[in-house]
């Protein structure tokens, strides 16, 4: 038996180690340069996409509350398949909003600006369809 190490034993440590950082926080520098961009002056492309990114993240949440307060009142199976399709068509959509500015900094920004704008409309959207009292809504 060798006592030297394959090249797979020795990337191990190196893997853990580096999961262990991003996990702690420590090798997420993206986290600490978007809390200090003052998103309402954001100016340079790098910055509207931290902001942009961010919104989304926080866009996609109200959704997530929003569709499970429309499936805890409507039928679950077809609310997912429509979910599923929307999320198609949206990503699909911003997708081409975003190819106008194909290779350029805007490209992304314009793509993060559509998926926002989307998703804030879908979350409204159930919001309203789904706030209906009990057998109000029903045909």
């Amino acid at each position: 038996m060798s006592s030297r190490l394959s090249k797979q034993q020795t990337m191990v440590p190196v893997i853990a180690v580096g999961l262990l950082l991003v996990s702690s926080g420590i090798a997420t520098a993206q986290d600490t340069t978007v809390a200090a961009v003052d998103c309402a002056d954001a100016m340079t492309t790098l910055e509207l996409r931290q902001c942009l990114s961010a919104a989304n993240v926080r866009a996609d949440s109200a959704m997530a509350v929003a569709l499970q307060g429309a499936v805890d009142r409507g039928n679950a199976s077809a609310l997912d398949s429509a979910q599923a399709l929307w999320v198609q068509f949206r990503d699909a959509q911003c997708h081409a909003e975003g190819s106008a500015y194909e290779g350029g900094t805007l490209q992304p920004v314009e793509a993060l600006a559509c998926r926002l704008n989307l998703t804030r409309s879908r979350t409204a959207y159930l919001e309203k369809l789904f706030r209906l009292p009990e057998g109000e809504g029903a045909v």
